[in-house]
């Protein structure tokens, strides 16, 4: 659900306006379900244990129906937020789109290539390695406007620059 980006206004409503809630508002959680109910947690999880039952609280392996319940709730709140509000427009990637993989060549992070991917999984801590956020950044002017991805790099040096001061863990 982290990387869905939306206003944090916009996902509040996913909820507010949701089915879900409207099935919940006869039980006793009337702080959760009000709303000024904080956008939290709690609240997440009172909506999706509600709609996926015991497979919430599952173990979970990777691949199984307990995987992706993140990607298949959301999808419903926002498939249902767009009915109600048809002003919203959201990009969707096509299931049958590439996806950039971190461990792809440099040469495939290039700008001009970025617009046949619908999907990219990036590198977690590697991100900060010189030459990977070189190929990152490409992924960033392609995603937001420039002035944001020179924030994100500005943001980047900065990291770098208060990392290298501080003193190694003895």
């Amino acid at each position: 659900m982290s990387h869905i980006c939306l206003s944090k206004q916009i996902w509040r409503n996913l909820f507010l306006e949701s089915i879900q809630r409207t099935e919940l508002s006869n039980s006793n959680l009337p702080i959760l379900l009000s709303d000024k109910a904080p956008f939290s947690f709690d609240l997440i999880s009172l909506y999706t244990r509600h709609e996926f039952s015991h497979l919430y609280d599952s173990n979970m392996r990777k691949g199984d129906a307990a995987w992706y319940m993140d990607q298949i709730y959301s999808s419903m709140l926002l498939n249902d937020y767009c009915i109600k509000h048809p002003n919203i427009t959201i990009d969707k990637r096509y299931k049958n789109s590439f996806r950039l993989e971190s461990s792809s060549p440099y040469h495939m992070w290039e700008s001009q290539r970025l617009n046949i991917y619908g999907d990219a999984h990036v590198m977690h801590d590697e991100i900060f390695d010189s030459y990977r956020w070189k190929s990152f950044k490409n992924l960033l002017f392609f995603l937001f406007n420039s002035s944001l991805a020179n924030d994100f790099d500005l943001y980047y040096k900065q990291f770098i620059l208060s990392s290298q001061d501080k003193p190694e863990d003895r």
